[in-house]
């Protein structure tokens, strides 16, 4: 059957070049032969099918036209609806055509725009080209492998809902072209970056009071760790702490600001310090900060970015300012075991010799399997005391049918992360709308996030972050919020 599927494809592929060699001029030939190879390469055969070969070789005619110039470091973007008449080729769906440098995250970010503006995507086609232009950026040749005068370019054909309304193809446009700077300056500012993490390592933990050496060196191995394609840089910023009259005020340090991060006209230069908000952020007894941003993720994925936080202090050792570090951890993060993981690895072992459980025994295995399948941003951002707490209400839980509702104030009060455990049975959708509904109306939410974890255990567990309206100051209490769990 896969052999057919193949055979098929091939057949479609060949007739396909004949129509493009069919309509090109004896002189770009080659050019429109090999770039047909590349684009089709991994196209599906049921786009292949829907339209006549002809229609195809006028396409790639086009994407040739659209790709002949292209400015050094410049998006070249169009986001139309193919016309016989005008481009020679027609499609059922609207389009987006994008050549740009070949950097990481472009296609992700094209998806999450697609996503955000409720387009249906059918079909997004994605190859990476060796190009050759000349010094006006016009294009002499596409080669099959990379040469010393060629540049790897990134080519996005996208498929997308019909739309017929201008505004829609423009606000497309639009915010395509934003994101795609985005991603040009955070890859731009990736070293940049890096030394300036550099920087925070070889800083860390100088003259902070009362820091063990233990503690201080699991803290540079969690940041040296971070840098070792475990976290995504989005930006950068370092921050000092000033007195202005009798109040504090957290001072941008000109000229740090890297990828997202960048001063500009809009940069908040100094803001008063709330202390009555923000001393957690700046106790000396916890001078490494791993938490959540308030603003979400505008490229790769989705969320909310995560932030590491460096204290800097004088030789007080009073805390002077901050580095700061935006951006996302990766896939490889969340997929390494917490025994692996520096900070995290320190907090377990915490967890485990407060629990009073006898190693290797079944509940400190049992223990150790919660804590390993907890949430990972859990683990990463709660202290020893809260895991300890969560991970040990869990294995009173055991396979019991019971609901257990755990809450944790994230440590600037920005965000409440709520656990709830409820038996596999319950778990419906109905029953996640009231849960989420309950917990948002008990926390003043104003914006909710959540996740599920459906496994072989008898109870199912949702995972959700309420981040209060602005001004509020909920104080939760949990028995109450379960029981009303419990009822609904």
């Amino acid at each position: 059957m896969k052999a057919n599927h193949e055979k098929s494809r091939q057949l479609l592929l060949k007739k396909i070049k004949a129509a493009v060699l069919g309509q090109a001029g004896e002189r770009s030939a080659g050019l429109a032969a090999l770039f047909c190879d590349l684009f089709f390469k991994r196209v599906p055969l049921a786009e292949l099918s829907h339209e006549p070969p002809e229609n195809f070789a006028a396409m790639v005619h086009d994407q040739l036209g659209f790709l002949s110039q292209r400015k050094k470091n410049r998006l070249s973007i169009r986001v139309f609806n193919p016309d016989k008449q005008v481009d020679g080729w027609a499609c059922q769906h609207t389009v987006v055509e994008m050549c740009n440098d070949d950097m990481p995250f472009l296609v992700d970010t094209s998806r999450m725009v697609m996503q955000e503006l409720n387009l249906g995507v059918h079909l997004i086609v994605h190859p990476v080209l060796n190009m050759e232009r000349d010094v006006k950026g016009k294009l002499k040749s596409i080669t099959s492998r990379s040469t010393k005068s060629s540049v790897k370019e990134s080519f996005i054909h996208i498929h997308f809902d019909k739309q017929t309304d201008p505004e829609v193809l423009k606000d497309a446009e639009t915010l395509l072209k934003t994101r795609m700077a985005m991603i040009r300056t955070t890859v731009a500012d990736w070293q940049p970056m890096m030394r300036s993490l550099d920087f925070a390592i070889d800083e860390f933990g100088n003259n902070a009071p009362d820091l063990p050496e233990k503690a201080r060196k699991e803290c540079i191995d969690f940041l040296k760790w971070v840098g070792d394609d475990h976290f995504m840089f989005i930006g950068a910023r370092n921050y000092e702490i000033v007195q202005k009259g009798k109040i504090d005020h957290l001072k941008v340090v000109k000229g740090t600001g890297l990828g997202l991060l960048r001063e500009d006209i809009r940069t908040v230069l100094t803001r008063p310090i709330d202390r009555s908000r923000d001393d957690s952020r700046f106790n000396p007894d916890a001078p490494l900060i791993v938490t959540k941003a308030n603003t979400r993720s505008r490229m790769h994925r989705s969320g909310y970015m995560d932030y590491i936080g460096v204290l800097r202090f004088d030789e007080n050792g009073k805390v002077v300012g901050e580095c700061r570090f935006i951006g996302l951890f990766t896939s490889r993060a969340y997929q390494e075991r917490i025994a692996d993981t520096p900070l995290v690895a320190m907090k377990v072992k915490t967890v485990l010799e407060n629990s009073g459980l006898q190693e290797n025994r079944h509940a400190w295995k049992s223990l150790m399997h919660i804590l390993e399948t907890l949430p990972r941003d859990e683990v990463f951002q709660a202290s020893s005391t809260e895991l300890l707490s969560i991970a040990m209400g869990v294995l009173d839980l055991q396979e019991r049918q019971t609901v257990r509702l755990f809450i944790r104030r994230e440590r600037f009060g920005r965000f409440f992360s709520c656990l709830v455990y409820i038996p596999r049975d319950h778990w419906n959708t109905e029953n996640r709308e009231k849960i989420q509904s309950i917990l948002k109306q008990g926390l003043n939410g104003d914006k909710l996030d959540y996740m599920i974890q459906l496994s072989d255990s008898a109870l199912a567990r949702l995972h959700v972050i309420i981040r209060p309206k602005a001004g509020e100051e909920p104080q939760p209490v949990v028995k109450e919020l379960e029981a009303r769990i419990i009822n609904a």
